[in-house]
């Protein structure tokens, strides 16, 4: 909020207009440049840590907001960052694959970032950090938003995806076999605020304690089906009228 008012929410209203008309101008040019890009991610306010400016500390990854930043992360396409400052900073680009890389002889590029800066680059093959200026007083932001493409990375799968995603995944997975263990031990003060979603994943994700699957249909239906639970299924699905006149 103290942000915001820094830089004044008409501001920021208008700069998000901006963005969506950029993505729109970008959608317009195919599929080569956007992909299957079909929307927008939330704006995001960023700020980098600046020494002496009093910056915020970095928001903690919970149950809560992880949903959000799994979501985005597996379907980003192109980022945008413009940078509104009033500080200055240092932005280091480069490749995660570092085998391509070195393949292709590219190093970090690096970006001076003031008022006015726009950035465009694609977040699942571009690494990224920014530098605020160190003897800069002054305190740094940037505004942010996602294309996202209407189909993500396979979460469950072997596909190449952005560290940072693989890092947030994994992190799911150890949250969860925590939350198995609070919910073994009966630690009510500890599950306190968790999301009911996430228990129901802990449980049928993760292989702790007692274990039980109940697996099966019945159904007995006058007719020639009889028994058959698929006699009935089958015809439904496909729209069958069972009504008749007596």
């Amino acid at each position: 909020a103290e942000a915001v008012a820094e830089l004044g929410l008409d501001s920021l209203r208008q700069l998000g207009s901006l963005s969506v008309d950029l993505c729109g101008a970008l959608a317009l040019m195919g599929p080569d440049v956007v992909g299957e890009a079909s929307s927008l991610s939330e704006p995001l306010l960023l700020e980098a840590q600046t020494p002496g400016c009093g910056s915020p500390a970095p928001e903690d990854l919970t149950e809560n907001n992880c949903p959000q930043w799994i979501n985005a992360f597996s379907r980003h396409r192109l980022q945008l960052l413009f940078f509104l400052g009033p500080g200055t900073g240092t932005l280091e680009l480069g490749l995660f694959d570092e085998e391509e890389a070195k393949r292709k002889g590219k190093s970090l590029v690096q970006v001076r970032t003031r008022p006015g800066v726009l950035v465009l680059l694609r977040p699942d093959l571009v690494s990224r950090r920014h530098i605020a200026t160190p003897e800069s007083s002054s305190r740094c932001f940037a505004f942010s938003q996602f294309l996202l493409t209407s189909v993500g990375h396979d979460l469950d799968g072997n596909d190449d995806m952005p560290p940072y995603l693989a890092d947030l995944i994994a992190w799911c997975m150890a949250r969860l076999a925590k939350l198995k263990e609070f919910e073994l031990e009966q630690n009510e003060e500890a599950l306190a605020g968790v999301p009911r979603t996430w228990l129901r994943t802990a449980t049928s994700e993760i292989g702790m304690g007692e274990q039980a699957s109940i697996k099966g249909s019945s159904c007995r239906l006058p007719g020639p089906s009889g028994w058959w639970s698929d006699g009935f299924t089958l015809p439904s699905f496909a729209g069958a009228d069972y009504i008749v006149e007596i």
